[in-house]
């Protein structure tokens, strides 16, 4: 699983409604669900992430009860990790999940969460055409800079994931807002990649097809991104 789809990822984000998780934690569970405990330099290199991130992530996991750090007997140094009783059980859960999202796939029904946190249902007709809940409005194009944002968004989460463990452990104020502020620069530089992508793409459809009502949408949406 080195690169995550739009759809995969969407419905990770349902289910970490539900669940309380954070997509990141999911993506570990079912890594490490479908092999066995192995360093956390290897798995930061199969997920695509930033040994940092992971191991904020491995911490806050192994706090929770869903993983084991355990002494690798081939090197002492090393540490494996691997899932826990609980670990093995949220696993499961999350793929009979993903298994049912599959099979809704196969009988061309799609969801997708959009970055405002609403969620998007179409199916896909013969033509192949996209027929669209009510909930999010049209989205009927291709993003081009999703794995990239997908990317900045698991840093960004990773570090926020830091930022929470210096307050429980009582850092300085000083030191919590600078990071805070590293957080906020890298969720606005994350943003930027998703006006330029939909101004890119839905901007030129919509223009193409004189839907004021999406130019509208993207008017309010800058208005709010930018205060």
């Amino acid at each position: 699983m080195n690169s995550v789809s739009s759809d995969l990822f969407a419905a990770y984000g349902q289910y970490a409604k539900k669940t309380g998780c954070s997509v990141l934690q999911l993506r570990v569970l079912e890594a490490l669900y479908r092999q066995p405990p192995c360093s956390q330099t290897a798995l930061a290199g199969r997920l695509e992430l930033s040994k940092q991130t992971l191991n904020l992530t491995v911490l806050s996991m192994a706090d929770a009860g869903l993983l084991a750090l355990q002494r690798d007997e081939k090197d002492g140094r090393r540490k494996l990790v691997g899932l826990t009783a609980g670990g093995r059980e949220a696993a499961k859960a999350l793929l009979a999940f993903l298994r049912q999202e599959e099979r809704q796939e196969a009988n061309g029904s799609h969801t997708h969460i959009l970055p405002d946190g609403s969620v998007l249902t179409h199916t896909h007709t013969e033509s192949g055409d996209h027929a669209h809940g009510d909930a999010a409005g049209a989205h009927g194009h291709t993003h081009t800079n999703t794995k990239e944002v997908l990317d900045r968004l698991a840093r960004a989460i990773g570090h926020l994931e830091k930022v929470r463990r210096m307050v429980e452990d009582g850092a300085d104020c000083s030191e919590v807002l600078i990071q805070l502020s590293a957080v906020r620069s890298a969720v606005n530089s994350t943003g930027k990649l998703i006006l330029k992508d939909h101004i890119g793409h839905c901007l030129v459809d919509a223009v193409e097809r004189g839907d004021l009502k999406t130019v509208e949408e993207l008017n309010r949406a800058i208005d709010r991104f930018i205060k």
